[in-house]
């Protein structure tokens, strides 16, 4: 069986965008992996949520969504990461004051 491969170079930024978008058809990212890998790319590239949205082929709301989970209170957090809660309770848990 043959593979057909194309070696390509590309910049970090780039090396980035992909690596985000191998993991997310590779493998079922995690909430919380989903929220590092966009803020790490947020990090190296100084990009908008909205470029990386563009990027990541979903919403500005999605991207800025999923980061702003690395923000929430380290119950809420810690629930999400253990599965205890779905991102979508966790969010609007978040919202009450």
């Amino acid at each position: 069986m043959d593979i057909k491969a194309e070696v390509v170079e590309v910049d970090e930024l780039d090396q980035e965008v992909v690596k985000l978008h191998e993991n997310k058809v590779r493998e079922q990212l995690t909430d919380i992996e989903e929220a590092k890998s966009f803020e790490h790319l947020k990090k190296i590239s100084h990009m908008t949520n909205k470029q990386i949205a563009k990027h990541a082929g979903v919403s500005e709301s999605y991207v800025t969504q999923k980061i702003d989970i690395l923000s929430y209170p380290e119950c809420l957090y810690n629930a999400l990461a253990t599965n205890q809660i779905s991102f979508s309770a966790a969010r609007e848990l978040c919202r009450i004051s």
